[in-house]
This record gives structure tokens, C-alpha cells and sequence, in this order.
């Protein structure tokens, strides 16, 4: 096939009407499934694609229909029929916003993808960059107005350039035999999961006997550092480049969230301000995913092998003084939602003991210890030990230590991480 070809421009009444659609599906945008594509956000129909890791050797693409249960919030026969007529036949349609300054880097499409594509640029301009020899060194740029159609060789290297502003295009794709299921099944962002039957009422007891009886598979939170039960599963929006687990988008912020509580101006707005907007904000965003979040979880519950939902906070979300995470506002969304298959927070209760009273491990409270930090031994003083408010007291527990020069207690559940000076 041709590396790349114009297809004649959309006429200003289809352009007109695509936009309209934009407008309306804005709400159900998620973050890009591509590592290629940060702050990218997607909209998938027909098909979802849930793309394997370069590094993950012996995983492959998985593709699962999309029920219209689903689709039909956002779905457009008018859509439809301009895909039918640049790529007909097409397996799968991704709707895409790049937000100002993003791009898409150098890239040949997945495995599950066969040879062909095509694209309408619906709203802002793009500088598209593709091979014509396999040579990701070596592209072409191409400049993509409102209305622009193209096909193109998705298996020769392609990308986007950083956009000037904000741009929107939707992509039509064919689908390997091979990764087309032979059934529809229902949606599953997810692999690993599982049943039983729980009391809603989630309090101690009820977590420590989670933690303690791994017969019955669960949803668990965690931090990266923290304890994991069953598969690891990140929910961040970038997952750290060490991570080898899974990433599970559909519980991760949007990058604008995101981004407005990072980059947020301390004199224009407290971090009390900052957490109650991204709050607000990421639980509107879990609303405009609900659809897909309970598919998620009645997946989930066929399943028979337990997760942890990673994201990078370490802090104890009852603690005032610790940072905020998103996956507080996940887990407490999970155990409303479905109690009988939540598991708990096991951030802190890697040490188990049968004791009635937490142990001091042989430290008395102010006497000099130090604590292994990033593979580094910085000096502090003990101040106890305690049980989690995670599980029933005298079963898990955490050390404290403050450390020299700093304001803040540090957690530390792994008692060898803690030595008398």
C-alpha cells in the first residue's frame, strides 16, 4: 500500500457535525492506553485494544468487543458511515485529543493491528511525521488542517509533532483474525479477579480477615513501596519506568487534573484548595466513567486471582499531614460499589504478629535508630510502634521513626529496615 495518501478534504457540513459529536463525547474521554502518547486521551468503539509492553515477553495485545450497552452514551452512526468510507470494514475507531504540547513519538502500530489506517483531523492542526523505508530516523512531515483525510501505512514508523493547540482526530483501524475474539465478551480492562460474598459494612475485622484469608480474591490498594496481594496494578497515569506490572487506565486522572494540582501556584491556591478541586474534579471523572468501571468489576468478580491497585503515595490516608492520593477516592468508589469483592488498604500491614500489644522490636521510645530510605541509612529516633487502623489491633503493625531535620514521622513496615544506632 501507499505510505501515505490524501483522501479528499470533509466537506464544512460533515466537519460542522463531527465537531458537535466531539462536544458531546468529551466527557467520556480516558487516558491513552500508549506509552507513545503522554497526556494523550482516547475514546475507543467497536473494539478495545489493551496494548502489551515491548519488555513483557510472551504477552500479547488483547482485544475485547465493546458492548453497546457501553457505547451507546457516545456512539454516531454518522461516524460510522465516514470510517465505512475511508477504511471500510474497519475493526476499531479511537477518537483522539492531544492536548496543547502534546505529541505522539516515533512508532509502528501494535502487534494486533494489521497493515492500513486512516485518519480525520476534526478540530486544531497537527504536523504528522511518517517512514517511507522503515526508517524512524528518516520521516516525512505532512501538515493535517480541520478536515484533513489521510491513509497511511501504520507499520512504518509514524508520530505526531507537539502540537500548537488543542487538537482532536479520530482513527480507524484494521484487526488482526488472530486477535478478534470468536464472541463477544463483555468488557474487561483487567485479566486477574475474583468472587465472594462480604458484609458492606468494611471495618477492621472485616479487612484483617481480607489480608488474612487469601482463599477469597480481592481488590486491594497499595502504594509501589507498600504490600501487594495478588497481580500489581498500577493506576497512575504514568506509571514509574521500573514498573512491571499492569496499568489500568481507567482509574488513573486525566493529565489535566492532574496537572493543575501539580503545577498549582501556592500563593493563588492552598494545597487544601488543590486536594478539594482535584477531588471534586476526579470524582466527576469517575461518574463519566461509571459505565466502564462497573464492566471493570463485574469482570473482575469472574475471576480468580486477587490485584493490587498501585499508585505512588506511601502515606496513611487518615493522617492529615500526609500527601493526598487518588486511589483513596478508587478504593472507597470500589467498596461502595462492590463490597463483596474489596479487600482493603494494605499499604502498611507488612508485619504480622500475635502478641497483644504491637512489639517494640527491642527499641525504647527516643533511642537513636536508623532507618534504610532509598538504599540509604538515615539516622532518626524511635517513637513506637503501632497497629494499622487497617486491621484489628494486635495483628499488624507499623514502626515510627522521625527522622534528623525533618518535621514528619516516617511509617516503616518492614522491621529490617530499622536498626539501633
Amino acid at each position: 500500500m501507499e505510505t501515505i495518501t490524501h483522501l479528499p478534504r470533509l466537506s464544512q457540513r460533515d466537519l460542522t457535525q463531527l465537531q458537535n459529536w466531539i462536544n458531546h463525547i468529551k466527557q467520556y474521554m480516558m487516558p491513552s492506553v500508549s506509552t507513545y502518547a503522554p497526556g494523550r486521551e482516547e475514546l475507543h468503539l467497536r473494539h478495545f485494544v489493551k496494548l502489551a509492553k515491548a519488555k513483557d515477553k510472551g504477552l500479547e495485545d488483547e482485544v475485547t468487543p465493546i458492548p453497546d450497552a457501553i457505547t451507546k452514551k457516545y456512539k454516531s452512526e454518522f461516524v460510522e458511515q465516514l470510517g465505512e468510507k475511508i477504511a471500510p470494514g474497519f475493526n476499531q475507531a479511537l477518537v483522539l485529543r492531544y492536548p496543547t504540547g502534546s505529541l505522539i513519538k516515533p512508532h509502528r502500530d501494535s502487534r494486533a493491528y494489521s497493515r492500513g489506517a486512516a485518519s480525520i483531523n476534526i478540530i486544531g492542526g497537527a504536523k504528522f511525521f511518517i517512514s517511507h523505508e522503515q526508517d524512524a530516523g528518516n520521516m516525512q512531515g505532512y501538515d493535517l488542517g480541520e478536515g484533513s483525510q489521510i491513509s497511511f501505512d501504520n507499520k512504518q514508523p509514524h508520530a505526531v509533532a507537539k502540537v500548537k493547540e488543542e487538537r482532536w482526530c479520530v482513527c480507524f483501524f484494521y484487526l488482526k483474525k488472530e486477535y478478534l475474539p470468536a464472541q463477544s465478551v463483555q468488557l474487561g480492562l483487567l485479566d486477574t479477579p475474583q468472587p465472594e460474598v462480604q458484609t458492606k459494612q468494611q471495618d477492621s475485622k472485616t479487612v484483617k480477615q481480607n489480608l488474612t484469608t487469601r482463599d477469597h480474591p480481592r481488590i486491594y490498594t497499595s502504594w509501589y513501596g507498600g504490600q501487594k496481594i495478588g497481580e500489581e496494578t498500577s493506576i497512575s497515569l504514568y506509571p514509574p519506568k521500573t514498573f512491571k506490572g499492569k496499568h489500568e487506565p481507567l482509574f488513573a486522572p486525566t493529565c489535566e487534573i492532574l496537572t493543575q494540582y501539580k503545577d498549582r501556584d501556592p500563593k493563588k491556591i492552598t494545597a487544601v484548595q488543590a486536594i478539594a478541586r482535584y477531588k471534586r474534579d476526579f470524582n466527576a471523572e469517575m461518574v463519566n466513567r461509571e459505565a466502564l468501571i462497573d464492566r471493570w468489576l463485574e469482570q473482575f468478580s469472574q475471576q480468580t486471582k486477587s490485584v493490587t491497585l498501585l499508585c505512588y503515595e506511601a502515606d496513611d490516608p487518615e493522617r492529615l499531614d500526609n500527601q493526598f492520593c487518588h486511589r483513596h477516592i478508587v478504593s472507597e468508589l470500589i467498596k461502595s460499589k462492590r463490597p463483596d469483592i474489596w479487600g482493603g488498604e494494605v499499604s502498611y500491614c507488612l508485619y504480622k504478629f500475635n502478641e497483644p500489644e504491637a512489639p517494640n522490636f527491642g527499641f525504647e521510645p527516643g533511642q537513636a535508630v536508623q532507618v534504610l530510605v532509598d538504599d540509604e541509612w538515615l539516622n532518626g529516633e524511635y517513637m513506637g510502634t503501632h497497629a494499622t487502623s487497617f486491621a484489628k489491633p494486635g495483628q499488624f503493625s507499623f514502626i515510627e521513626v522521625k527522622l534528623q531535620g525533618r518535621h514528619k514521622i516516617r511509617k516503616v513496615v518492614n522491621p529490617n529496615c530499622v536498626r539501633a544506632v
